[in-house]
This record gives C-alpha cells, sequence and structure tokens, in this order.
C-alpha cells in the first residue's frame, strides 16, 4: 500500500494498483502511522508538481491541466485546498502582470504611445 502511494498521484490511482477501494487505503491511513505518511507524502509531492507547472505555464491552469490529464477544475480544487498553492499561483501572475507592465513602459518610452491606451 506505501510503494502504492509513492508510484501514484492520489489515493484513487494508488487503489486502482492495489485492486481495492480509496476508502479503504483512507481506513487504514487512520489507523495506521505509516500509511498517513506515505498519503501526506503523495499529497507534497503533487502539490510541488503543480507548483513547477504553475511556474513552468506561467499560472495557466488549462495547461497545467493538459499535462496532468485532470480538468482545470480538478487543478482549481487543490490550489483552493492549499495555501502554498494559492501563494505560488499568485506570485506567478504577479510577475506575468509585472512583466506586461515592463513591456507597456519601454513601448511608451521608446515613443509608441498607442500601446498605452
Amino acid at each position: 500500500m506505501i510503494e502504492a502511494l509513492g508510484e501514484t498521484r492520489s489515493t484513487t490511482q494508488a487503489a486502482g494498483l492495489l485492486g481495492c477501494s480509496a476508502a479503504i487505503i483512507q481506513t487504514r491511513a487512520r489507523e495506521n502511522h505509516e500509511v498517513r505518511t506515505a498519503m501526506r507524502e503523495q499529497d507534497d509531492r503533487f502539490r510541488d508538481e503543480i507548483a513547477e507547472l504553475a511556474i513552468k505555464h506561467r499560472g495557466t491552469v488549462s495547461k497545467i491541466a493538459v499535462e496532468l490529464s485532470m480538468t482545470p477544475a480538478n487543478i482549481y480544487y487543490h490550489i483552493n485546498r492549499s495555501p502554498q498553492l494559492r501563494q505560488v499561483f499568485q506570485d506567478v501572475r504577479d510577475k506575468v502582470v509585472d512583466t506586461a507592465e515592463e513591456n507597456v513602459f519601454h513601448k511608451v518610452e521608446s515613443g509608441d504611445y498607442a500601446a498605452s491606451v
């Protein structure tokens, strides 16, 4: 069970490998510290994977979803339940806005006033 959790992104995927239900894994996690720890580590790895993809795709959730073979709604679910992911997405989007502003400023400074409209 611990190995399956280490090889997958979700308890549902781990359950599929083991031929049981996710509920059984969750029940075992309540009873067994090692399984509970493996579930936490699985969550951490998946959160890190989403964070890396957020940086790669500049916060574009649809691109992250495609790369993970998930729906955007699933990605938003994970973002909303993780303060760390919310911060990563905020930082990435702030950087995108900063870059866009810099580009406009450079255009205006070079005499392209239409760029500021």
